[in-house]
């Protein structure tokens, strides 16, 4: 009997949860147009994952090898840009000395150049695209033409708990 009240009760309560979302939808919808294509400049959501995608896909404008090591660096978590140069003939010397062999032949140092910031803005999980149009905007028409009081309890559960997660995607 207090399990089918407590369904009853998260029923009701997501529910309640469903209704203040779907009085949301249009200002939701709104704001999720001005953050595709309004801005100050004309630079919105659509503009930046147009212009990002050149960095990790091949053949959209980037040199291959630049796109392969932004990728090496997105799936390493390491932002930082590192060059290659000849050792001088002292670090040759403790490089030949640390490893217990003698004249190796030529010997290059790797060095830190700089490191990027914002790298994690192209990663997959920050997909402007995959965040506004395919998660939102076709969950937003797919819920818009619910009948909310007629959903089955493990509809209302899964609907509440996406409804609860757009507040923090938008």
């Amino acid at each position: 009997m207090s399990r089918q009240f407590d369904r009853d009760i998260a029923n009701k309560e997501n529910r309640e949860r469903l209704w203040s979302f779907s009085f949301q939808l249009d200002g939701l919808q709104a704001q999720i147009a001005k953050l595709r294509r309004d801005s100050p400049e004309g630079r919105g959501a659509d503009w930046t994952h147009k212009r990002s995608r050149a960095l990790v896909q091949l053949n959209h404008g980037c040199p291959a090898v630049v796109v392969q090591r932004v990728i090496a660096m997105l799936r390493t978590g390491d932002f930082e840009v590192r060059v290659q140069r000849q050792a001088t003939a002292g670090e040759a010397r403790r490089m030949a000395l640390a490893s217990g062999r003698e004249n190796q032949g030529l010997q290059y140092v790797e060095e830190s150049a700089g490191r990027v910031a914002h790298m994690d803005a192209l990663s997959k999980e920050n997909d402007l695209r995959e965040l506004l149009i395919v998660d939102l905007e076709e969950n937003l028409r797919a819920f818009a033409p619910l009948d909310i009081d007629q959903m089955a309890p493990a509809e209302l559960k899964r609907w509440a708990k996406w409804a609860a997660g757009v507040s923090f995607t938008v």
